[in-house]
Parts: structure tokens; sequence; C-alpha cells
């Protein structure tokens, strides 16, 4: 009797222990994102023996939230390669990177607050990068995902009406842009913002069309944000520059940044040649400076 009772008890205590081992592995939190590297002179901090000093900090600005589950613009992380091989050991300024994370729960919650402040005391560890390699190329895969590099963008509002993407000439009070980019080697998104050219306006997502090789046209859901993207290098060196970032569906994550000036003529440009592969003509309305393809 006493031995059952002891391996009842024995059996309990097994069972407590896998239930806490599996609750800590249901605790676990993956995070990837797109960002880029940065480095700089962090808070001034009050130490023990009464003097200060600013902390030199390291870290990756998010351009995309693969995961969706972060709200910080900026996640501050101090990789070394040494002690994690799947770090790349030569990181570079103003470069993007695939950073992949694992985090408990917990720690989860400071990349879920987008007032975090991050200082020596919750900043990224070794030990909870899974990996960090350079996003580079045209077209990255990452599983199913597809990060695509460049895009081409036009200066005006549009509407794609069988094999004729129509642009619209600007409005009072009315601007938009198109973005045209491929997301595959057989389909073409072709996206259409509009805005008010009122101060501060933010441009709104109107049409959301794929042309495939067939020549068919479909709608299709997006989630996708028109903006001019601030890259500071150094205290003295900023560059701006248009990018489109968001989701096409849910496969695919979208961070392209415009592969012309919208006012550059495309002729004899590799745009003509992707708009002859759709079998694609463009077609303009009075007071558009762009000429018929």
């Amino acid at each position: 009797m006493k031995t059952t009772f002891l391996m009842l008890i024995t059996l309990f205590t097994q069972s407590i222990m896998a239930q806490k081992t599996d609750s800590s592995k249901e605790e676990k939190v993956n995070i990837k994102f797109i960002g880029e590297y940065y480095t700089g002179r962090g808070s001034c901090q009050l130490l023990p023996n009464g003097t200060r000093r600013w902390r030199y900090i390291t870290g990756f600005k998010v351009k995309v939230n693969i995961s969706r589950n972060i709200q910080v613009n900026d996640i501050e992380i101090t990789p070394n390669s040494n002690e994690n091989s799947n770090i790349d050991d030569s990181l570079e300024l103003g470069k993007d990177y695939m950073i992949s994370l694992t985090l408990d729960k917990e720690r989860m919650k400071i990349l879920e607050n987008k007032d975090t402040q991050f200082t020596h005391l919750n900043l990224i560890t070794n030990d909870e990068i899974v990996e960090i390699i350079k996003a580079e190329g045209t077209n990255l895969r990452y599983g199913e995902k597809i990060i695509i590099g460049e895009g081409y963008l036009i200066a005006n509002r549009s509407n794609l009406i069988k094999d004729t993407l129509i642009l619209k000439p600007q409005l009072d009070g009315v601007g938009g842009v198109t973005w045209i980019f491929e997301i595959s080697n057989n389909e073409l998104v072709i996206v259409d913002f509009r805005w008010s050219v009122r101060p501060n306006q933010t441009p709104q997502l109107h049409t959301k069309h794929i042309r495939t090789l067939k020549r068919i046209n479909k709608l299709i859901t997006a989630d996708l944000e028109h903006k001019t993207y601030s890259n500071y290098k150094d205290a003295t060196n900023k560059e701006n520059y248009v990018t489109l970032v968001g989701h096409v569906n849910e496969d695919v994550i979208i961070d392209i940044k415009r592969k012309y000036p919208y006012w550059s003529n495309i002729k004899d440009t590799d745009f003509v040649d992707l708009l002859n592969k759709y079998n694609l003509k463009i077609r303009k309305q009075s007071g558009i400076g762009i000429e018929e393809h």
C-alpha cells in the first residue's frame, strides 16, 4: 500500500512538472521583422559613484513587422556574433536585416508597448536572438513570405480597365499616386492611393488589383501604407525616400522603394518592359504629363 501511494505521489509530481514545462514552452513568443541597423548614443545614466555617462547603443529600426505583434519603432539589441553563431558578424550601418527573436510573454510586453524606452536593463539579449541575417536582393523569401525591394511609382491616381491603366488628372484638393510591382513571376500588383491636399493628410489606399500574365484582373485584399521614410545614417546625413510597406493577402509582405522618381520619363526603362510583359497599356487623361505607352 505504501509503495502504491509513493508511486501515485511520483506520478502526480511528474505530471505537475510536465505541465509546468509545457506551460513554459507556451509562454515563448516568436518575433520576426525587417529592421535597419543603427548605432548611436543613448540617454544619460547616473552611475553608483555619482558620475554620469551616455551609453553606446545599437539596434534596428522596424521597417516591416512580419509577425505583426511589434508596436515600437526601434528595438535596442546588442548582438554579439561571438556568443551567437546565428548573428551576421559584419553588421553595417543603414543596411536592412531580417531579425528573428524568441521572448517569453513577460518580456514581449516591452515590444507591445509603443511607449517603451529601452535601457541597459531591458534591451534584447543574445540568448533571445534566433537569427540576424542580411535582407538583400530584389526578392527575399522567408518561409512563405516574400519581401520585394523595388517598385514603380506614378504621381497620378489611376483606374484599371481591361488592358489599360487610365491615369487621372490631379483635381483641386485631391492628390494621388499609383504603385506597380510584381509579387511573383506572373502576378503584377497595381494599387491606387488618394488623399486630400490638406496639411498632414495620410494617403488612403483606394483600389487594389492583381493582373496575371493571362490578362486577368482581380481585386485583392491588401493592407499597405505609402510613406516617406527618413534614414538617419549619422547625425549629419539625412536621406529621404518614398516606400510602400505592409501586406498583400496573408502570405506576402511588402517593403519596397520606388525604382524611379515618378516624374521621370518612363521611355527606355525596365518599367516599359514590365508593362509589355503583362500586355498593359497606360493612357492619360487630359492634363497629365506622361505619354501613352
